[in-house]
């Protein structure tokens, strides 16, 4: 089972990579959509769509990490707390799972403001394909293996910058 952080940072980065797939670049068509207010049958078509790719199951797992993360901290300065945190955190769970309507409508009023109610129809068919089902359940693999690789890639390009930084200040008599 991954840790607490690992299973956060997982479910993150499934909301992150989702939340970017709603921001990115409009069509034509979306544009002039997403000057209007999307209509009642779109945002029920991105609240279907968002069900279907996994989206409310990365907010879901979030809450209760949360949660945890928040116990733990109280359970460190008292250990003898353990018990009772554990059943307040239990106790709280339904409260703050609740709250995910509201970003629900916010993720739904994003893909809806974007695309056309025909486009939305054809994400919610794509995401009920196999194909689609299949991309849901890799989604989260291909995310994470792309975080590594993207601060493998970041922590190289600085080293470099550095080096590079250095010798051309060398070049004017600069020694850092």
């Amino acid at each position: 089972m991954p840790s607490l952080s690992a299973h956060t940072l997982r479910g993150g980065l499934v909301a992150l990579g989702l939340a970017m797939a709603a921001l990115a670049p409009v069509t034509p068509a979306a544009a002039q959509q997403a000057a209007a207010k999307p209509s009642a049958a779109q945002v029920q078509l991105a609240r279907e769509l968002i069900e279907l790719n996994g989206s409310l199951r990365a907010i879901d797992d979030m809450v209760p990490a949360y949660l945890d993360q928040a116990r733990n901290m109280f359970v460190v300065t008292n250990p003898d707390l353990a018990a009772p945190l554990a059943e307040v955190a239990a106790s709280l769970r339904p409260e703050f799972l609740a709250q995910r309507t509201e970003v629900v409508d916010g993720i739904a009023k994003a893909y809806a403001s974007r695309f056309t109610e025909a486009e939305l129809r054809e994400l919610v068919t794509f995401y009920q394909s196999p194909t689609g089902k299949k991309f849901i359940s890799v989604l989260p693999a291909v995310l994470q293996d792309s975080f590594q690789r993207m601060q493998a890639w970041s922590a190289k390009l600085s080293e470099q910058m550095v080096a590079r930084m250095r010798a051309e200040m060398r070049k004017k008599g600069h020694e850092l």
